[in-house]
């Protein structure tokens, strides 16, 4: 948890319960074309400011690679080897907790 203790820097002798933020604050430098088109899409109310619409837009990178990971990491797998992991073990199991599958 991060707490903002902006108040207590400024006024150290008064006292003041810190506040949980879920954001943190960034400066990025961008194109004046990708400004601009961050613009519109708020002043299209497709996003309620630029903070959201930056937000979105990372939170979507971020999905993609990681979806792009898992899809490589799923083609790396063979078939055949991991049905025999999934099977390995299961007569033992079945023997141990019977054939409703409990103890």
């Amino acid at each position: 948890m991060i707490f903002l203790h902006t108040i207590d820097m400024l006024f150290p002798w008064r006292e003041c319960t810190p506040m949980p933020s879920t954001h943190i604050k960034v400066t990025a430098t961008v194109s004046r074309a990708v400004l601009d088109q961050l613009d519109a899409l708020v002043a299209a109310q497709a996003y309620p400011s630029r903070s959201a619409a930056i937000d979105a837009a990372l939170t979507a990178l971020l999905r993609a690679r990681m979806d792009a990971h898992i899809a490589a990491e799923a083609a790396k797998l063979v078939p055949t080897e991991e049905q025999h992991l999934a099977e390995e073990g299961w007569e033992d199991y079945r023997t141990l907790v019977g054939e409703e599958g409990t103890f």
